[in-house]
């Protein structure tokens, strides 16, 4: 059975390592936390802070509330869903 590996930092965000090529071009991208949301809420587990975005069956998660390198096609997706980003 195969397995697939996936590069974190563990602070921001989990990439498959098969959808960044070497030299793919990031874009920084930022999604602020909904209004409302507290630190408390996301400790306590009532808020997922990561956005999930699937692209070709791979799932990026970016976090809320950081900035984060994101590949091209993902930040697509991201605009297309949050157009103000």
């Amino acid at each position: 059975m195969a397995t697939k590996k996936t590069l974190t930092d563990g602070i921001t965000a989990a990439i498959p390592l098969e959808e960044v090529a070497p030299g793919a071009p990031l874009t920084p991208v930022f999604i602020p936390l909904p209004e409302g949301v507290e630190e408390s809420d996301i400790a306590a587990g009532t808020f997922d802070p990561y956005e999930h975005v699937t692209i070709n069956g791979n799932t990026t998660y970016v976090k809320r509330g950081e900035t984060v390198m994101v590949p091209v096609p993902v930040y697509i997706q991201l605009r297309n869903k949050y157009p103000r980003i």
